[in-house]
């Protein structure tokens, strides 16, 4: 976002008053800012919407005694806000699948029971594209049978937690050289 004829508005005055170009190209520059940070905390594209996040690596999926436990791996640069999905089908054409909403968490117990279930995960941000989904056993679904204790599969972290944190307090975002994730339109 920028302010047009920025140079041109600070040049104007009126009696009484000589520096009012100034003050209002200053003020619309802290508009501007403070309109980018709004844009960054809350995940906004000023553009049009915001891109889908970077793809998932994978997800393992165990049983559970009460259906199944999900661990969605998703190492990328990622903003605050991100929804993790995971769907579920009794094929592996994921035919009448149905959606398990996972919020911000990368791991999950899905109380399904005892059926033997396929699975894939996606995630997006609101108002994006989602990622494309990564199936449980790679290209090619696993299906496993749910309803048996299994130890818990080790935990993902939470929105832009890394794995090894369980804190709520979360930064904006998450990236490898600790800058902003680059948004594209």
């Amino acid at each position: 976002m920028s302010v047009r004829n920025i140079n041109e508005i600070r040049k104007w005055s009126i009696p009484g008053v000589p520096d009012m170009g100034a003050r209002l190209a200053e003020t619309l520059r802290d508009m501007v800012r403070d309109t980018r940070v709004l844009a960054q905390q809350t995940n906004s594209n000023l553009e049009g919407n915001p891109s889908a996040p970077a793809n998932l690596q994978g997800m393992n999926v165990v049983p559970h005694e009460n259906g199944f436990d999900v661990a969605i791996h998703h190492d990328a640069d990622i903003y605050r806000g991100i929804q993790y999905h995971v769907d579920y089908a009794d094929n592996p054409a994921f035919q009448g699948a149905r959606t398990w909403p996972m919020g911000e968490t990368r791991n999950s117990i899905i109380p399904l029971g005892n059926r033997k279930l396929f699975f894939r995960a996606w995630a997006k941000y609101p108002n994006s594209d989602a990622t494309p989904p990564v199936m449980h056993g790679g290209r090619v679904p696993v299906s496993v049978q749910g309803g048996t204790a299994s130890p818990l599969l080790p935990t993902q972290g939470f929105g832009t937690s890394l794995s090894n944190q369980q804190s709520h307090q979360q930064p904006a975002w998450r990236s490898s050289n600790g800058a902003p994730p680059v948004k594209t339109p």
